[in-house]
């Protein structure tokens, strides 16, 4: 089991997806899930790729090519979480899709996602879902997968074909103090607005 300041090192290869859950790393020793410069993740088949309750973990270096389906589902206590240096390309479905329907907001921090930071990600080539997404198209007044304080700094998105549906390329409803900045936005195509933020 990973232990705070652990690094776990995917080593090179073609892998179709990854799941991981129970991580918890510390505000001072995180843990770290690193790719190798040569791992890839591609599939044709949807892979769960689920990461339950993860907390103060860091992941770097992630590289998906013609991925069809969710890169990370990301459920239950989930917190302090950095993505750092992701390529994806050609992709249908989510990249990051946080949602838990049992996540019920009851005014503790603990109730929400929170702490969550994507830097140097870039999404070249997209259809079928918001490259980063928290949407379960309920009203926002059922409190469900509240979001506080996220963060996105210098992604690119870029190439989404939205023409059989219309969906942002940021799509995280039910967040409070979203900060987007430094980030790059071309050629989406029909996308509802670069940014759906409710």
């Amino acid at each position: 089991k990973l232990q705070p300041g652990d690094t776990l090192y995917i080593g090179p290869g073609i892998y179709r997806g990854l799941s991981l859950g129970n991580l918890c790393g510390s505000v001072d020793a995180p843990i770290t899930v690193v790719c190798d410069s040569n791992t890839v993740f591609t599939t044709r088949d949807p892979q769960p790729n689920d990461f339950p309750n993860i907390a103060h973990v860091r992941f770097e270096n992630f590289r998906y090519v013609d991925y069809n389906g969710t890169c990370l589902r990301i459920t239950g206590q989930s917190h302090d979480l950095l993505f750092k240096n992701f390529s994806i390309t050609n992709a249908s479905g989510y990249c990051f899709h946080i949602y838990d329907p049992a996540k019920v907001f009851d005014g503790t921090r603990e109730s929400a996602f929170y702490n969550f930071k994507w830097e140097n990600v870039v999404v070249d080539g997209k259809v079928n879902g918001a490259a980063i997404s928290s949407s379960d198209w309920q009203p926002v007044s059922n409190l469900k997968s509240v979001l506080l304080d996220f963060e996105i700094y210098r992604c690119t998105f870029r190439h989404f074909d939205n023409t059989k549906l219309a969906f942002p390329v940021i799509g995280l409803d039910k967040c409070f103090n979203l900060q987007v900045h430094e980030c790059s936005f071309s050629d989406i195509g029909m996308a509802e607005s670069p940014i759906g933020h409710n």
